[in-house]
This record gives structure tokens, sequence and C-alpha cells, in this order.
């Protein structure tokens, strides 16, 4: 691992449309960690989310068909895909929540160079994330989330990111997962102080899983629909946005597992948290900023980066 910074990773790949469906987009996600002289960079994927319309669809009748008794003739048409119903980022229904309750999670062991101890690490807190997180989204906004899978993979998709070697995880949405790159995650640990302790992975761990609620509550399609929509500097703004709220929400994560305390917290976000600016993901002092945000939230309204002034999301 070097000890400047890799080149800021900018390239957003837009495969042409395809029978109508918004284009996908897959943004490099960074999080500078320089304490060590290391970075860390995971990724986000986007694919088009639609809703099922179940109105079946029947032929007209025919004229004088009501008078001959004849019904509408049923003609076989299978339900069809509409476009996600208009919400707007920075009024959406995810503000009007509490944070989620804190939960009795036991405080996972991790030996980050260990495929094996990834995959113990993910199945333990995996489904403590899940118990945070999905009743309130089943209770409060009637979402049925799919599961997640997690995965501990050599590399990352080489379409991602100019930076492969950077890459410690990324959120995918065209298979609903998780990943996390050990081969990535090894060369950071072995100059990660304490690297044994799991705080900075579960900080992690927490904005991945943060990008799967941004997901499933459609504010990953809304703002991806916006960057498409926007000039560079505009989009660039919007990826920033996206990715400074999955800081806040990572860090609501990270407090509702109550596995640390509010010193033990700011530690884990100064180390997740340091390093120089991205255009994609604005600067460290503003990803610290929103970590303590969502930290300390009692509402989510609070985690509401489409709604921030500019200068909190630079």
């Amino acid at each position: 691992m070097v000890d400047d910074p890799p080149p800021d990773p900018r390239a957003w790949p837009l495969p042409s449309p395809a029978s109508g469906a918004p284009p996908r987009r897959r943004t490099p996600m960074s999080v500078w960690i320089t304490g060590g002289g290391a970075a860390a960079v995971a990724l986000v994927a986007l694919i088009a989310f639609v809703v099922l319309v179940t109105q079946p669809l029947t032929a007209p009748a025919p004229p004088g068909a009501e008078d001959a008794g004849q019904q509408p003739i049923d003609v076989g048409i299978q339900p069809k895909y509409a476009p996600i119903p208009e919400l707007d980022l920075q009024s959406h229904p995810l503000y009007t929540l509490a944070p989620p309750a804190t939960s009795a999670c036991p405080k996972p062991e991790l030996k980050p160079e260990s495929s094996d101890s990834w995959e113990a690490f993910t199945a333990e807190v995996g489904p403590c994330l899940d118990d945070i997180w999905l009743p309130l989204l089943q209770q409060e906004l009637g979402l049925r989330p799919p599961p997640l899978d997690y995965n501990v993979v050599s590399q990352a998709p080489p379409e991602n990111s100019t930076d492969l070697d950077e890459v410690l995880a990324y959120y995918s949405s065209e298979d609903n997962s998780i990943n996390f790159v050990l081969t990535n995650i090894r060369r950071y640990s072995a100059r990660l102080p304490q690297a044994n302790e799991p705080g900075v992975w579960l900080a992690l761990f927490g904005h991945e899983y943060a990008h799967y609620i941004q997901r499933h509550t459609t504010i990953l399609d809304l703002s991806a629909k916006q960057e498409q929509d926007a000039t560079e500097d505009k989009a660039l703004e919007f990826s920033r946005r996206t990715e400074l709220q999955a800081d806040c929400l990572g860090a609501a994560s990270l407090r509702a597992l109550d596995l640390y305390d509010s010193e033990q917290a700011q530690r884990i976000n100064t180390t997740f948290n340091a390093g120089g600016h991205s255009t994609t993901h604005g600067s460290a002092a503003n990803a610290r900023h929103w970590f303590t945000t969502g930290w300390n939230t009692d509402e989510l309204a609070d985690c509401n980066t489409f709604a921030a002034e500019a200068a909190l999301v630079s």
C-alpha cells in the first residue's frame, strides 16, 4: 500500500438503456483512511428499481357485446412493470422515522486476514443489522427488502473503479450483496493499528448496509436519476449527498449495535473518515460530521443530506 492516496475515481460507466429502462450506473465509493497512509474504497452498484403493477388488462367489448350478454375478453397479457413512484429526495418517508433501537448484539471477533473469519463475521453481524433495521422498515414503511448475501471475494469487478487495489468492500444491487475484497483488506489491515479490533470494520459494514437501505427505499435510484439528468458538477454533488447519507445511516447502525460508547465511536470515526477530499464522496471533515450526526441522531431526518446546505456536502 503506498503512502500517497490513489487518484480520485470519477469515471461512471453508463451502459446504454435497454427496453426503456433507466441506464445502470456503478459509482466508485471512496473512504480515505490515512492514519497509516492507507486508503479504503468501497463501491456501490445501481440498477433500475421497478414496481409491479398487478392489474390485469382486458380487451374492450365489441359493439353490441353488452346487449348480447357477452363479457370482456381476457387477452392474457401478463402484469407490466412501471417506473418507480415519484418521491422527493428532500422529503422522503424515511426521514419521518426514528433511528433503529439498540439491540443486544454480541461483539464479534475478526481476524481481517482470514477468509473464514470474515465469513463468520458477516454471518454474525448481518443478522444483527437486519434485526435493528428490517422491523423498522417493515412496520413503518411497509417494505419487505430481500435478504442480503455476503461474499468474501479476491478482487473487485474491474468495471467499477480504476483503483482496484484500494477496494475494501462494495454493495451490488445486481445480486443484492455486500462483498469484502480479502486481498485488499489484508494489505490495508497490515498498516492499521489494532486491526483485529472490529470497530472500523463495523463502520465499513454499516456504510455498505446503508446503501442496501437506500436501494430498497428507492433513494439510490432517485439520486441516480438526478445524476444522469444533471451537469457533471451537479451529478457529483448528488453522489456526495448519497454517500454522506450512508455515513450517517451507518453510524446510526453502529450506535444501535450498542457495542461502543460515544468516545470510542469518535475514535472509530476519526480512523474511518481520515484523509483527503473526494469529489464523489466529500471531504473527510464532512464525512466525520455526518458520522457524528448519525451517531447522535434522534430522528432519521437528521440524515437528510439531500436537504443539507452545500457546504456540508462539499
